[in-house]
């Protein structure tokens, strides 16, 4: 009986972090990248040769990307994902 409490103990440790903590990990790194996307492209503007430009379209379809990712992790207002 012991080992069963255990068990139930770490699988509802173990949910909690795949639906809280994980999320926001990785949340936190995408948001990191888009800041870095984002300061990469006014450091390219500022030089303004048609590389940099080049750079900075390829850049941009990345942050827009990273974006795209960072809204499919975040529920929507109401949605707490316990299917109620």
């Amino acid at each position: 009986m012991g080992l069963l409490k255990a068990v139930v103990a770490f699988l509802i440790a173990a949910t909690a972090f795949i639906r809280v903590v994980y999320p926001v990990a990785v949340s936190r790194k995408i948001i990191k990248d888009i800041e870095a996307y984002e300061d990469e492209i006014i450091r390219l503007a500022t030089i303004g040769d048609a590389v940099s430009k080049l750079r900075a379209e390829r850049i941009s379809i990345r942050k827009r990307r990273a974006s795209e990712q960072l809204s499919s992790l975040r529920p929507s207002d109401g949605d707490d994902g316990a299917g109620i």
